[in-house]
């Protein structure tokens, strides 16, 4: 109740503020001034009431129902939004974070299993890798200035042994066709198999 009740208190000195900043805006008529000052200070005193009142515990009851109707909805307002918030928050992560589904369409429970078994926990770093560490296997060069290179949103592991790789350089791209090999200290050999650009007959 205290909780309440102090918080009925910061809206009603809220109020008050608005009603002071009111009068300084509106002041430039003088006649209009000493009019609307005097009905101000009226509701000025109507307020100091209420807050003396809340101060006492004797504000009546429909006004405190009243108050704490706009307090439990702004509340819920606040709990919805709160929601929406981690809902967005927990998609946002599960976009950025372990390996992307939608980036893995070849990719079965099997094959994953297959993989932790080559050592990797996350079958990205082999695109890593491949990303990273070969860019010289692309068997084109880039044109109009641009280098060729892998994009890892775009390769996709298709088993414990093959991988459909995506290059370009900007204005030309192409597919590829690569094996790969993993040897104890999971060091991975890359040998590509077929590749083409796209839009070759």
């Amino acid at each position: 109740m205290k909780r309440r009740n102090f918080t009925l208190l910061i809206l009603s000195l809220g109020v008050i503020t608005i009603l002071f900043l009111s009068l300084i805006i509106n002041k430039g008529d003088r006649e209009d001034f000493e009019s609307e000052n005097e009905a101000l200070r009226e509701q000025v005193n109507a307020l100091e009431a209420q807050i003396e009142a809340l101060g006492n515990g004797n504000i009546d009851d429909e006004t405190v129902e009243e108050l704490n109707t706009i307090i439990d909805q702004l509340q819920n307002e606040k709990n919805t939004l709160q929601e929406e918030n981690e809902q967005l928050t927990s998609q946002i992560e599960s976009l950025t974070t372990g390996t992307n589904t939608q980036n893995d369409p070849f990719m079965d429970d099997f094959v994953r299993t297959k993989i932790e078994d080559l050592g990797f926990d996350d079958p990205e770093d082999i695109l890593k890798d491949l990303v990273e560490n070969n860019q010289d296997l692309i068997p084109y060069e880039g044109v109009l200035g641009g280098t060729m290179r892998w994009f890892q949103d775009h390769c996709y592991i298709l088993t414990e042994k093959y991988v459909l790789g995506y290059f370009e350089d900007g204005h030309i791209s192409g597919q590829a066709l690569l094996r790969y090999s993993v040897d104890n200290n999971q060091d991975i050999t890359w040998v590509i198999l077929d590749a083409y650009l796209d839009g070759e007959e």
